[in-house]
């Protein structure tokens, strides 16, 4: 921390490692350590670095803001179908909001993709751009419900070079009908995240998701591709049968 408002964080990690065997077909298949990024050989072991770091000033007690180059997750789970942090780092914008029970998320962000090689038109590798709502309302002290959309779209698509879209910086805005204004192939995403906490020791979460989807195609049975969705349950087990420490989780995602 800095004063009373500003604080910040910065980590380095030079690695050499070596992988199980289904980890390292995908390293030597892509050149990419998953999560992490570029490989390189070093001996027989693979060699990575990676660097993170943020900025973070905080005016009051309502409200955060957040720049860094790093990874975010949004839910409860293990995994996350919402935002996981699977990806490589990235550098992001994020602006945290708390009143009463209610928290909300805004978030832009930058991806690439190094596994794809370099893009020609940009002279790097291929580069997306998403932009994030996520809000919590906090009911108490047992369940917490959240409602997530996102939209991603790349920097170059058949229109050509659009960059970062102006158009998606509206925090308060729902990006459907952005999308549907412009036009454009964008790929809007949208979810619900439920955490219950049963006992002091006991905490249960779900998860569903939507993506371009459309219920007139799902009860027609065709098995239309556009239609695309996701389910994750699972639970949370703290101090087990009374032993301090012991911890199990057990999740599903379908």
């Amino acid at each position: 921390y800095v004063g009373e408002n500003f604080a910040f964080s910065t980590r380095f990690y030079e690695n050499q490692a070596l992988f199980p065997g289904y980890i390292q077909h995908y390293i030597n298949t892509r050149y990419v350590v998953p999560g992490q990024g570029d490989a390189r050989a070093f001996g027989e072991a693979v060699d990575y670095s990676s660097a993170s770091g943020y900025i973070s000033y905080t005016p009051g007690r309502h409200f955060n803001f957040q720049l860094g180059h790093g990874k975010n997750f949004f839910g409860d789970g293990y995994r996350s179908l919402m935002l996981s942090d699977h990806a490589i780092y990235y550098p992001y914008f994020r602006i945290n909001s708390s009143i009463w029970r209610f928290k909300y998320v805004n978030m832009w962000a930058q991806f690439n993709q190094p596994d794809n090689g370099i893009d020609p038109g940009m002279n790097t590798y291929p580069v997306k751009y998403g932009a994030f709502h996520y809000l919590s309302f906090k009911g108490g002290k047992n369940w917490n419900l959240s409602l997530f959309e996102s939209v991603i779209w790349q920097a170059i698509d058949s229109t050509g070079y659009r960059g970062f879209d102006f158009n998606y910086l509206n925090p308060m805005v729902f990006y459907r009908p952005v999308e549907h204004t412009l036009s454009s192939p964008d790929n809007v995403f949208m979810g619900v995240n439920l955490a219950i906490s049963a006992h002091e020791w006991f905490n249960f979460y779900t998860q569903f998701v939507i993506d371009e989807f459309r219920f007139s195609e799902l009860k027609a049975g065709n098995g239309w591709m556009g239609n695309k969705y996701a389910w994750q349950t699972g639970f949370k087990s703290f101090n087990l049968f009374g032993i301090p420490k012991l911890f199990l989780q057990g999740e599903y995602n379908m």
